[in-house]
């Protein structure tokens, strides 16, 4: 069993460097998009021309998130293969509707109709200001539950680069979004999350591989697994008690309402859907090739990599993460980074 890394200066240097890099970049590009907002409805949807691709990284950012980073990693950590149905084929489906049904429609309604918001586009869809509010304090509460999986997504990373408490990793996580939430509007934000979409799914790809060739590949990890507990290994675990969320992974009945999950929760996903309402009209079939290669690209194959990673984890470090309070299997992204980097670099 690998021991748990710890970050050495150099290390947490260099991380902290890169994440500002990255910080910098996007905001750099949130202060262009503010400098060129003319008026308010710029702030709030751009000019509505931004094209497909850009739409397509942005729609990849949102969709390889704190919990697709990382969660998802955490939950094959914690129950190995069976783990997959949930944190990656079911996943990948997941986005379909969002580009197939929502994208032109809502592209196309927007601009016709001056809508900002999707509060906006209910109240002009319904000629109804009850609906426009309704569809506003849905989304409030709804991305405020969200919201504490992305915090805790992002203040596990801070501990896994710095080492410091709970509150001080959520408190930076907290910190940058409402900076990154305030510079640039529609338009800074499209920009810097199509910039981040690129940067996470090469990363994420990288990672996976990275993360199978510390563990001797496919199969060392299976063995690794295996000598730990068989059941990790297998696509069902009926072992699991089914109650609560195991039967996600411990029967089919679980694995088929994932996919159900799945299947409606990524067009209801305000943050999701709202990528379409400053992009410009798709008139050409390129248009959607454009949309699509990106997703698939950025967020379809890093997703099942993703996935990977945290069966790599697994048969590395064993079950010793969940040791490690709150963070516990969302640590397995970060932990096999380190492990990679600093084991190697010492020698272990």
């Amino acid at each position: 069993m690998t021991p748990i890394p710890k970050p050495t200066p150099a290390y947490t240097t260099g991380a902290v460097a890169g994440l500002a890099a990255m910080l910098i970049v996007c905001g750099i590009l949130g202060l262009i998009a503010r400098r060129r907002a003319a008026s308010y409805e710029d702030y709030m949807v751009g000019r509505r021309d931004i094209g497909p691709f850009i739409t397509g990284c942005a729609i990849s950012a949102t969709y390889l998130s704190g919990w697709a980073t990382m969660g998802m990693m955490g939950i094959t950590y914690a129950v190995g293969w069976s783990g997959m149905w949930f944190a990656g084929v079911w996943t990948i489906f997941g986005i379909v509707p969002t580009i197939f049904l929502a994208a032109r429609k809502l592209s196309d309604f927007s601009a016709r109709n001056g809508t900002r918001t999707l509060g906006d586009i209910a109240r002009v869809r319904y000629d109804s200001k009850v609906a426009s509010t309704f569809v506003a304090a849905a989304m409030a509460g709804l991305m405020f539950a969200y919201s504490v999986g992305q915090l805790k997504a992002a203040g596990t990373l801070w501990y896994a680069v710095t080492g410091l408490s709970p509150v001080w990793c959520l408190l930076l996580a907290i910190i940058v979004v409402l900076v990154y939430l305030i510079i640039g509007g529609y338009t800074g934000t499209q920009w810097a999350m199509g910039f981040q979409g690129i940067v996470l799914g090469v990363a994420c790809f990288v990672l996976g591989l990275f993360a199978l060739s510390f563990v001797g590949g496919g199969a060392g990890m299976e063995a690794r697994l295996a000598a730990e507990n068989p059941n990790l290994l297998k696509l069902i675990r009926p072992d699991l008690p089914r109650v609560g969320s195991n039967q996600l992974f411990s029967d089919w009945i679980g694995i088929t309402s994932t996919f159900l999950l799945f299947f409606t929760m990524s067009t209801g996903m305000p943050h999701n859907v709202a990528r379409f309402l400053g992009m410009r009209p798709m008139k050409k079939k390129m248009d959607f090739i454009w949309l699509i290669l990106p997703v698939f690209a950025i967020a379809g194959f890093p997703i099942m990599l993703n996935a990977t990673t945290g069966l790599c984890a697994r048969a590395a470090f064993g079950p010793a993460l969940f040791d490690i309070k709150p963070w516990r299997g969302d640590l397995a992204a970060p932990f096999i980074a380190m492990a990679a980097v600093v084991l190697r670099q010492r020698g272990e």
